[in-house]
């Protein structure tokens, strides 16, 4: 009779498992249409989106001003919120050289971020290389200097075949 019963459960166990997985794949299914709904309803915006995003202009000196005033209030509450963390290039970038360059030139948005990701993932980079080194000034103080010999290195146009014998 324990045999009966244990086919049974086992039985009753499958049938569940087997409505638990109809269930997970009917919620998959309905992500799947919910994602396709908002792919259509992106699609019938796509030409507003594209012809605002394709429209270059000149900013006005108000636009600059605005946009100074929200990186400062961004700035404080880094801050204060966020005292503890460091800052990225980027975030250097966006703080101390944007808005000067959007008054000097009154553009921003043509400008590539291009070389920003190149120094970051060559910081990044660095930055792996570095990690058995425990102390974190140490390792940003090696970051900067193999930062400042690259550039000294291009500036004088001498090619290194391995960049890792450099840093030895």
């Amino acid at each position: 009779m324990q045999k009966h019963n244990w086919k049974m459960k086992q039985e009753l166990l499958s049938q569940k498992n087997e409505g638990k997985q109809w269930h997970a794949g009917g919620r998959k299914l309905g992500l799947i249409q919910t994602k396709r709904e908002g792919i259509r309803k992106r699609r019938k915006q796509e030409p507003l989106r594209r012809s605002a995003s394709v429209q270059a202009s000149f900013l006005q000196l108000g636009e600059i001003s605005e946009f100074g005033n929200l990186v400062d209030e961004y700035v404080a509450c880094l801050k204060e919120k966020l005292a503890a963390v460091t800052i990225t290039p980027k975030c250097h970038l966006l703080f101390v050289h944007v808005r000067n360059f959007m008054y000097q030139h009154l553009f921003w948005g043509l400008i590539s971020e291009q070389s920003i990701e190149a120094l970051h993932a060559m910081v990044n980079k660095d930055e792996r290389r570095l990690a058995s080194l425990r102390n974190r000034s140490e390792i940003l103080e090696k970051i900067m200097q193999y930062s400042f010999l690259r550039n000294v290195l291009f500036d004088m146009e001498i090619a290194c075949e391995d960049e890792e014998e450099l840093f030895q």
